[in-house]
């Protein structure tokens, strides 16, 4: 009945865009800046965006801060700031800004230009970032390809049991990688060093 009401906004909303409170909405009008238990086929927002086992097949588009908990997207550019809980996203994921990823499946390729904190996370495809900082706690992912970013060093940090399935590398040169005795790094390291972190 929810999708059926919902269908039926969508319609209704196709032909305007409204501004909430500073946030301007593409289509559907959420009830302020919070998407609850509903599927909407794509978002497109500026500003705060909660989601609250939200279902987005199309995919989203965010200028500002995602919030995200039980949610299933289909692919994600977030230019700001991401916190996914327990979410899914079936492609790709990019991040411009700082990204906490807890208890999730990113099912593509992942982006970061910025930071990454991510615990028992499953990255399905590569992590490509421009980044100074990426720690990985209890997760697993293909790989990880590090652009230069500015930064004097670039580390990442593979805690807690986490898995790294082929290399490492890092196009500057100026690498550190941070592995603790739980880890494990099945590649190799291009462009930086190991460190151990005990």
């Amino acid at each position: 009945m929810k999708t059926f009401l919902l269908s039926i906004a969508l319609v209704a909303l196709t032909f305007v865009s409204p501004t909430i409170s500073g946030f301007e909405w593409r289509y559907p009008e959420p009830r302020g800046k919070f998407f609850g238990n509903y599927v909407v086929q794509a978002i497109e927002a500026k500003g705060i965006l909660q989601l609250a086992g939200t279902r987005v097949p199309q995919g989203l588009y965010m200028e500002g801060t995602l919030d995200a908990d039980s949610a299933h997207i289909g692919s994600a550019t977030i230019k700001g700031c991401a916190t996914l809980t327990n979410c899914i996203v079936d492609g790709d994921i990019s991040i411009c800004g700082k990204g906490f990823l807890k208890c999730s499946l990113i099912g593509g390729i992942t982006e970061i230009g910025g930071t990454l904190e991510a615990y028992k996370t499953e990255f399905c495809g590569c992590i490509q970032a421009a980044s100074g900082f990426i720690e990985l706690r209890g997760c697993s992912a293909v790989g990880m390809y590090l652009f230069p970013c500015g930064e004097e060093l670039q580390v990442v940090k593979i805690l807690q049991g986490s898995v790294i399935q082929s290399d490492i590398v890092f196009q500057s040169g100026k690498g550190r990688v941070i592995l603790d005795r739980s880890s494990a790094l099945c590649g190799r390291i291009h462009g930086g060093i190991l460190c151990s972190s005990d």
